[in-house]
């Protein structure tokens, strides 16, 4: 019987579907699949995509001075200054309720300044989208149903954190949204809840101002219109207090997922800087054409394309490097690669951020790309004998 009882146990793992946030439950995961909305012990954990800040889509194509080369943006808008970019670039928002108050903290990519980032978060607490909503105050946005609004603003730059407390609001059932917005002019740069299936659907420089590089396209396409409606989770205030516990379910496809990384790149070791931190690399003596070593994403947090073929696991691994001027959905987006490399191997395709569009494999790059293997295996069943 214990045999019988092994054999089968082992049957189920090995033909079981792979489900990556597979891990136990954390309010602080060390990776994730972005979009992903967990409840963990009575938090509600959003966690968001990286570098995925662009703002609305105006119409303009590839015209911010941070989306350059082979990686267009769908959101054409800008932080004022220099300097100051991923300062509202949400990482992570939890709620949780502590006797009379609800407790908000948002993880930013970035704080320079304490005021300089508005967290927004609303509530509609009755269910209905035909009562409430409206303008969110000072920013530019909009949604329908909501008849709470809170901003909060207090920064700690030491951890790149806003938080918050408010009484906690009525209702059985909330519907929850969030924005970051930069607080001097009201712009909003970064949308939370917007699910696992977000879009980075460009497939070339310059072809439509709808599609981009950085899984935004909804997102951009939302704050062109101004209504964030769509872009929300439920959530019931009794889940909350009695500590449950239900995790974002992740199928198959094209996706972003977001590790923490033991290391920064100084000086700055967080954020974007834009023009790059110059490495030593000069690829391949190529710096004529301009093609120096450069690292421009420098925080912990790294995001990178994966896509899972259909089918049962165990999968092999297949490692895709994007070129120089390219970014993290380069290749992975393009469906003939994903149909000859993902489906009719049967493997998973991974493309690593590597710190950057110039970052050549070495250096913090090549720790990026190791770093992206092991978490891969971590969240997947991987056959090592087919990576």
């Amino acid at each position: 019987m214990r045999l019988l009882l092994a054999a089968t146990a082992l049957a189920a793992a090995l033909i079981a579907p792979s489900t990556a946030n597979a891990a136990s439950c954390s309010t602080a995961p060390r990776s994730w699949t972005a979009g992903s909305v967990d409840l963990c012990r009575g938090t509600l954990v959003y966690s968001d995509y990286l570098d995925d800040d662009y703002g609305a889509d105006t119409g303009a194509t590839n015209t911010t001075s941070r989306s350059a080369g082979l990686a267009p943006s769908a959101g054409d808008q800008s932080y004022p200054g220099t300097g100051q970019d991923a300062t509202a670039d949400l990482v992570r928002l939890t709620l949780r309720i502590k006797g009379k108050r609800l407790l908000v903290s948002g993880l930013m990519n970035a704080l320079f300044k304490k005021g300089q980032t508005t967290l927004a978060v609303a509530i509609n607490t009755d269910g209905k989208n035909s009562t409430g909503g409206g303008r969110w105050k000072n920013l530019d946005v909009s949604s329908k149903g909501w008849d709470k609004l809170y901003l909060f603003k207090r920064g700690n730059t030491k951890t790149n954190t806003i938080q918050g407390s408010v009484r906690v609001p009525r209702g059985k059932k909330w519907r929850v949204q969030a924005a970051a917005a930069i607080s001097s002019n009201g712009q909003v740069m970064n949308v939370a809840f917007r699910g696992i299936h977000e879009q980075a659907s460009a497939q070339g420089v310059g072809k439509s101002s709808d599609s981009g590089s950085w899984f935004e396209d909804k997102q951009a396409a939302a704050l062109g219109s101004g209504d964030i409606s769509s872009f929300g989770a439920t959530v019931r205030p009794a889940q909350l207090r009695r500590h449950r516990t239900k995790r974002q379910k992740v199928d198959g496809g094209l996706h972003e997922r977001v590790y923490r990384s033991k290391y920064t790149v100084p000086p700055k070791g967080e954020g974007v800087d834009v023009k790059g931190v110059p490495g030593r690399g000069n690829g391949g003596g190529q710096v004529a054409l301009g093609f120096e070593q450069t690292f421009q994403y420098l925080g912990h947090y790294q995001p990178y394309g994966i896509y899972i073929p259909k089918g049962r696991a165990p999968y092999g691994m297949q490692m895709l490097f994007h070129g120089s001027s390219s970014v993290m959905s380069g290749l992975v987006n393009q469906p003939g690669m994903q149909q000859r490399l993902g489906e009719d191997l049967h493997r998973i395709l991974v493309v690593p951020e590597a710190r950057g569009q110039n970052g050549f494999g070495s250096d913090i790059s090549e720790r990026d790309l190791l770093d992206v293997m092991a978490d891969v295996e971590r969240a997947y069943k991987v056959d090592r004998d087919k990576v």
